[in-house]
């Protein structure tokens, strides 16, 4: 799983930070936990695959924002995550 933030530009409020999230679940249906922050200029999510910058940028650019960058990173598994892989794990 990794963690993806994308850098943006031009989202002036909360209504801003809505169109890029819905464009980003709509184009990018393995994305989970989607957030956008106008204020922080600043989108996040969860996807088990690093995905193509260049799909991302058209994405964020038809919603009619200014894309800057994209980053990705291993994430960090969480509780319940961890705790599903442990019973798996017990399973066997």
């Amino acid at each position: 799983m990794y963690t993806v933030r994308i850098r943006l530009a031009d989202l002036a409020c909360s209504m801003c930070a809505a169109h890029v999230t819905d464009a980003l679940r709509q184009d990018f249906p393995q994305f989970t936990r989607i957030h956008t922050s106008a204020a922080r200029q600043l989108c996040t999510a969860r996807s088990p695959i690093i995905p193509d910058e260049n799909a991302v940028r058209r994405s964020i650019q038809r919603s009619g924002y200014t894309f800057v960058a994209l980053e990705c990173t291993p994430a960090r598994a969480s509780l319940l995550e961890r705790i599903a892989a442990l019973v798996r794990h017990s399973q066997t």
